[in-house]
C-alpha cells in the first residue's frame, strides 16, 4: 500500500490493525482511498471489516489490495470489493500482490522485491493518470 500511495503524494494513513481506531470516517467523492490488507486463508480478515464497518465512502474512489504469502488469495479481493462498495466507495482498481507469508517465511521469501515494487508503481502510475 505504502507503495501505491506514495505514487499518488500526500496521504493519511487509518492503520486498521491498531485498536484505538475511530469508529468511523466519512469520505468524499474527491477522495482517493488506498485500502488493503492480507489474506488470512483466502479470506479478508474479519477484523479489518468490524473496523472498517463505520466507514463510508460517499462516493470516493477506492483503490483496493491484496496480499498474500505465495498461496492463493482466493475470493479476498472480491470479497473486499464486495465490501467498499457496500460503504459506498467507486471501486477504479484492484492488485494483489505477493508477500512473504506471515509465519512460513520460507514462501514467497523477500517479496514483494525491486521487480514487484517497479511493476506496482508502474501499475500506480497509469492509475494516477487515468
Amino acid at each position: 500500500m505504502k507503495t501505491v500511495s506514495e505514487v499518488f503524494g500526500e496521504s493519511s494513513e487509518i492503520d486498521l490493525s491498531q485498536t484505538t481506531i475511530s469508529n468511523g470516517k466519512d469520505f468524499s467523492e474527491n477522495d482517493v482511498c488506498i485500502i488493503g490488507m492480507p489474506s488470512y486463508g483466502g479470506r479478508v480478515p474479519a477484523v479489518a471489516l468490524e473496523r472498517m464497518a463505520e466507514y463510508r465512502g460517499n462516493g470516493a474512489k477506492a483503490i483496493i489490495i491484496v496480499s498474500y504469502g505465495n498461496r492463493d488469495y482466493d475470493d479476498t479481493l472480491k470479497e473486499l470489493q464486495d465490501f467498499v462498495i457496500k460503504k459506498g466507495f467507486s471501486c477504479i482498481a484492484a492488485i494483489s500482490a505477493v508477500a512473504e507469508h506471515s509465519i512460513m517465511h520460507q514462501f514467497a521469501t523477500g517479496r514483494p522485491d525491486e521487480e514487484d515494487k517497479k511493476e506496482i508503481v508502474a501499475y500506480a502510475k497509469k492509475l494516477q493518470r487515468n
